[in-house]
């Protein structure tokens, strides 16, 4: 009966541990922009930081809930989406599942990010310090 115990809560400590997503590669982090002006204006709503767990815009983001790589150049990743133009009635920002697939051009200088059903978006790559 001990052992048996042990066994399921062996179990239970890796299913918590399986839960974690992954991370993005390190090619997909860092700054992005619309353009290269919105990488030199902190206040710019074109800009996209992407860690290893997350995609931040302006006023809204998502945090990584799944990866899945296609083909060597698109990612496919699952997110929770949260807006703060879409609140509870306590002003929480909603969270909502989200699909989106990521691919970096082989420079590594432009990313494309299609969101759900959106068109496509490419960004360029800020290389200077964030603002």
């Amino acid at each position: 009966m001990m052992r048996k115990l042990g066994v399921i809560a062996a179990a239970a400590s890796l299913a918590a541990c399986g839960a974690k997503a992954g991370t993005l590669s390190p090619t997909f982090v860092g700054l992005w922009a619309a353009d290269t002006a919105a990488c030199q204006d902190a206040e710019s709503d074109a800009r996209l930081d992407v860690t290893a767990n997350r995609l931040v815009f302006y006023e809204w983001g998502g945090d990584v809930t799944g990866i899945r790589r296609s083909t060597q150049s698109v990612t496919h990743i699952e997110l929770d989406w949260w807006d703060v133009s879409d609140t509870d009635q306590n002003d929480v920002p909603i969270i909502r599942q989200k699909k989106a697939e990521m691919s970096v051009s082989s420079d590594r200088s432009a990313l494309t990010l299609k969101i759900d059903v959106e068109a496509p978006q490419t960004y360029v790559r800020c290389t200077r310090n964030r603002l």
